[in-house]
C-alpha cells in the first residue's frame, strides 16, 4: 500500500480554519476515539479552538472520558467560523450526533468502504487499516510533533483495528514505522494489549461460550453463523459481550471464509456483524441490508429477529461466495 497523502484542500481548510467540531461514529471504538482525541490535541497545539463531539451518556468506552467530549456545539460557533471534521465514518446516518452538523462545512477522514459520503472535502482511504494511521499522517503533514500521549492513543487505535497487527498484509511497512516511532516515544505495547483485550469479567468468556453453542455451519463449512438471545443480554450484560473472541474462533476454522455474529440490542433489534478471512467482500453484503464498513469487517442493524435475518442473509452470502471465489 502506498503511503496516503492528505488532499491539499484538507490541509488548507485546517490551516485557515478557526473552530473545529470533531465528530465520530455511533458506538465509537478505539480507532474512532483515539483519532478524534489525537487530532483535537494536534489542532489545539496549532492554536485552533476544538470541541470533540460524542454521546457521553451512552458510550461505555474508556477513552470517552479522556477527550473532553460534548454533545452540544459551543455558543457562537457557526458555519462562517467553524468546520465539522467527521472521523472514522462518512455517511450521515452513521455519525454520532450527526444532526448537529447542520450547515457546517464538512471535512472527512475515514478508511471505510465508500457509501453515501457527506458532501465536503473527503479523505477516504479504504486501503488504510485504520483511521488512526491517517490521523498520524495528517498531523505530521501539519508539522505537529507527536507527543507521548498522542503516540499512545494512535498506537491503541491502530492496534485495535488491526487485531494487534494480525490483519495486516504485505507492503504496510510505513504503518509499522509509525508504531515503532510511538514505541520509541515511550508507548508500552504490553499495556496497550492489556487495555484492549485484558481486564475482563468472568461473564465475558461465559457469554462467548453461550453464543458458540448456537453455531450453524453453512455452504460446506465456508460460512459459520451464530447469534445471541435477549436472555444472554439479561444474564451476562452487553458490556461483557466478546465479539472479537467469537469472530477469531469462527474464522479460525480452516474451511471458514465468512463468520456472522447476530447480536441483540436492548431495544429488541439485531446488529449483524460480518467478518471474512480472505476474499469475501462483507462491505458489499452489508450494503444489501443498508449497512457498510470494511471489506473484511462490516455490519448492519435491523429491527428483525436473528431468525428472520438469517433467512434473508444466508442466500445473499452464498451468492457473494459464488461470485467472488478466486
Amino acid at each position: 500500500m502506498e503511503k496516503p497523502i492528505p488532499p491539499k484542500e484538507l490541509i488548507h481548510a485546517i490551516q485557515e480554519g478557526k473552530n473545529f467540531l470533531l465528530f465520530g461514529h455511533i458506538h465509537p471504538d478505539s480507532d474512532c476515539l483515539s483519532s478524534q482525541i489525537t487530532l483535537a490535541k494536534a489542532l489545539t497545539s496549532l492554536g485552533k479552538s476544538v470541541q470533540p463531539m460524542g454521546d457521553t451518556e451512552n458510550s461505555r468506552h474508556h477513552l470517552i472520558t479522556k477527550g473532553g467530549f460534548s454533545n452540544t456545539v459551543p455558543k457562537g460557533w457557526n458555519a462562517a467560523n467553524t468546520h465539522a471534521i467527521v472521523m472514522d465514518c462518512h455517511s450521515i446516518d452513521r455519525v454520532s450526533l450527526g444532526e448537529l452538523i447542520g450547515d457546517f462545512p464538512v471535512l472527512i477522514v475515514d478508511h471505510h468502504q465508500i457509501h453515501n459520503p457527506i458532501d465536503g472535502v473527503q479523505w477516504i482511504v479504504s486501503q488504510s487499516p485504520a483511521t488512526a494511521y491517517l490521523t498520524y499522517i495528517l498531523i505530521t503533514s501539519l508539522q505537529v510533533s507527536l507527543t507521548p500521549e498522542m503516540g499512545e492513543l494512535l498506537f491503541q487505535g491502530v492496534a485495535a483495528d488491526t487485531g494487534f497487527f494480525r490483519f495486516l498484509g504485505p507492503y504496510t511497512g510505513d504503518l509499522f514505522s509509525m508504531a515503532a516511532q510511538c514505541v520509541d516515544n515511550g508507548v508500552n505495547p504490553h499495556e496497550i494489549y492489556h487495555n484492549i483485550y485484558g481486564g475482563k469479567n468472568i461473564k465475558s468468556p461465559q457469554f462467548v461460550a453461550a453464543v458458540l453453542q448456537r453455531m450453524e455451519v453453512c455452504s460446506d463449512s465456508e460460512l459459520i453463523i451464530t447469534y445471541e438471545t435477549e436472555e444472554d443480554l439479561a444474564t451476562y450484560g452487553e458490556e461483557h459481550r466478546g465479539s472479537a473472541e467469537v469472530y477469531d474462533l469462527l474464522l479460525g476454522v480452516g474451511s471458514c471464509e465468512g463468520a456472522i455474529y447476530l447480536k441483540r440490542t436492548a431495544e429488541g433489534g439485531t446488529i449483524a456483524g460480518l467478518r471474512s478471512k480472505s476474499f469475501l467482500n462483507m462491505s458489499e453484503v452489508a450494503k444489501v441490508f443498508g449497512g457498510g464498513g470494511h471489506i473484511r469487517a462490516s455490519g448492519f442493524r435491523s429491527s428483525k429477529s436473528p431468525e428472520e435475518i438469517k433467512k434473508a442473509l444466508i442466500p445473499v452470502l452464498e451468492q457473494h461466495l459464488k461470485e467472488s471465489r478466486p
